[in-house]
């Protein structure tokens, strides 16, 4: 049986209602704007469903996440109301089985959600995909990461020490969301690479460890940026993790300037994916015997071929390509949690957001 709403009342100051809820455990250390029932009503009206509607169960809670809270936290974030479906459309992505949002709730790892958006929302919503695309500055960004962050933690639960097991957690455990940089992309949209029609709009998230930073200011080809780049996904750590389970993914944002030189070289995204798998890989003799042993182990258990070499990833299409950012020639790979979680891509139509738009 669903509780209902509970109130409380406190001194009529942003001071009082920021140290009640950081108390409470519901948000994520900065201040909120007060979730006044008059706000909660603002963010929810034209919506045909109702604030009980329940989006999913979010873990490791497994509380409801109904439409009412979903709206408190994105009040408490600074969305305004047209950020909503948006917030809908990313968590319900989060909640598909594959993704494994339990364990990244509760990993000792600092894995976090990037949430990515592409098509025709990223222009509605003004989300930021150029210069800076990671960093502040972008309302739709900062507003709909943060109000998916207070989701995690107060309804899913995941309390930072408690539930939330992060040995060190990361900045983007705050908020990583941005926009995809189609504009600017000698490629098709990384959602119409899913399977997607360029026209929709689309949501994807990625359970993601950090961001490393790519340089390479110096070739002039293709395949020099792409040496550079495979020579940056070949750390120990994440190609063990990679080799494990069902094999994980790598995302890689390249931003405009090296997309171009890779592309006026001739490679498609699918080139430059099975190019990265050939290229990006070590000797099994480089890690320490330990985990040397793990993945020998998991080779032999999947047919590989036992000839002392691992790749970064499963397979080639494993390598997820993204362009995003302004000019510059510092493009990002960006580890994900290995084996144990999936990338999710949804049409935005196809999710609650359109279940329970706005009218």
């Amino acid at each position: 049986m669903r509780l209902a709403a509970e109130r409380f009342v406190v001194d009529d100051t942003p001071e009082a209602v920021a140290e009640l809820f950081y108390r409470k455990g519901w948000t994520d250390g900065l201040p909120i704007i007060p979730p006044t029932p008059e706000r909660v009503a603002r963010m929810l009206a034209g919506w045909r469903a109702a604030p009980g509607h329940v989006v999913g169960l979010v873990p490791p809670s497994f509380a409801e996440a109904t439409l009412e809270k979903l709206a408190v936290n994105a009040v408490m974030a600074g969305c305004a109301p047209e950020h909503l479906p948006a917030v809908v459309a990313a968590l319900e992505a989060m909640l598909e089985p594959r993704f494994n949002l339990n364990g990244i709730q509760c990993t000792t790892s600092s894995t976090t959600p990037l949430v990515l958006f592409n098509g025709p929302i990223r222009r509605a919503l003004a989300i930021k995909c150029g210069a800076n695309a990671f960093g502040p500055g972008a309302r739709s960004n900062a507003v709909i990461g943060r109000a998916l962050r207070l989701i995690l933690l107060a309804v899913g639960g995941a309390m930072p020490g408690d539930v939330d097991k992060a040995a060190l957690g990361q900045p983007g455990k705050f908020c990583f969301c941005f926009g995809e940089n189609e504009e600017a992309s000698p490629w098709e949209p990384f959602h119409v690479a899913q399977g997607l029609a360029a026209a929709e709009s689309a949501v994807t998230v990625v359970g993601v460890t950090g961001s490393i930073e790519v340089r390479d200011s110096d070739s002039r080809s293709g395949e020099g940026v792409l040496k550079t780049v495979a020579r940056s996904m070949t750390s120990a750590s994440f190609v063990a993790a990679s080799n494990i389970g069902d094999g994980g993914q790598a995302l890689l944002v390249f931003t405009p300037e090296h997309a171009r030189t890779i592309r006026a070289s001739g490679f498609t995204r699918a080139d430059a994916q099975a190019w990265l798998w050939q290229e990006a890989r070590m000797a099994l003799a480089d890690f320490p015997p330990e985990t040397a042993g793990v993945i020998a182990a998991w080779q032999r258990t999947i047919g590989l071929p036992a000839d002392g070499v691992v790749c970064v990833t499963k397979r080639p299409e494993d390598i997820l390509i993204v362009v995003a950012g302004g000019e510059g020639t510092k493009s990002a790979f960006i580890p994900t949690w290995g084996g144990v979680t999936q990338v999710v891509t949804r049409a935005i139509s196809q999710t609650a957001a359109a279940l329970c738009g706005r009218d």
